[in-house]
């Protein structure tokens, strides 16, 4: 592998890292550019947020939610086989503010007594 010619000017390691680098700043750029969406009006009412509500405020993917959860930029509460966000740490994931990182994944399960107690307060 290392007699085969290069057809770079540059050491693979550095194109790699200058790609990486062009990548990360266009995506960077193409964020700033792109408004979040709103949620809809109703939606600041609910304490809980479903992760496709999620989706369509980010505008990403299901695994880049698991992967925000799983690094600890965002925490998660498992109810049966459904996954919710609360709306201030949604607030402070948009702020930029994560949490500390989870030893395991999912970020959390809770019963349904401590929902409705999430949701009247």
């Amino acid at each position: 592998m290392k007699d085969m010619p290069v057809m770079f000017p540059v050491e693979p390691d550095v194109f790699w890292q200058q790609l990486k680098r062009m990548v990360q700043e266009a995506i960077g750029e193409y964020m700033k550019a792109q408004p979040l969406v709103k949620p809809a009006e109703n939606a600041s009412q609910q304490p809980l947020l479903k992760l496709a509500e999620l989706r369509s405020i980010f505008r990403v993917s299901k695994p880049t939610l698991y992967k925000w959860i799983k690094e600890g930029r965002l925490r998660s509460f498992k109810i049966r086989n459904r996954r919710y966000f609360t709306r201030e740490d949604v607030e402070a994931l948009m702020q930029g503010k994560s949490f500390p990182a989870s030893p395991f994944f999912p970020s959390q399960s809770i019963s349904e007594s401590e929902v409705v107690s999430i949701v009247k307060s």
